[in-house]
């Protein structure tokens, strides 16, 4: 199984969030940590903003080290239906969080978030939320 990594979640493993790194370190055999370019680049502009261009390290090496998970024509057409569901419900999120979501639903991945508020809403997400789990 790919396990995406949010942006939050990304943050946290870098703050060394104990239960965040003890479940990158127990994943199984056939699991894998995976990344979108979407969360790559919100984390960077914290980085730009923050200026803590040391921590640009850490995002590299989560880059060379996960699955980078791309955009595709399916994703696309997932994310297009999940926007129209969501504005029909009165409950939009941002693009942003529209594009992660559909990108991991086409390639059959879990969200790893602590914004649980924002994915709950998009039907057939598969999501976890590594801070509220104790090992």
């Amino acid at each position: 199984m790919i396990y995406c990594l949010d942006t939050d979640i990304l943050i946290e493993y870098l703050r060394g969030n104990i239960a965040v790194k003890k479940r990158v370190e127990n994943l199984g055999e056939n699991d894998s940590i995976g990344l979108t370019w979407l969360s790559v680049y919100e984390f960077f502009k914290g980085i730009c903003v923050s200026g803590k261009y040391n921590e640009e390290d850490f995002l590299m090496r989560m880059v060379d080290s996960a699955i980078m998970m791309e955009e595709t024509y399916d994703s696309s057409k997932i994310g297009g239906e999940i926007y129209a569901s969501l504005k029909k419900s009165g409950n939009l999120i941002n693009d942003a969080d529209i594009l992660i979501a559909s990108i991991i639903m086409a390639h059959g991945a879990i969200l790893i978030t602590n914004n649980e508020n924002h994915f709950k809403r998009i039907t057939g997400l598969r999501i976890e939320n590594w801070l509220k789990i104790t090992m």
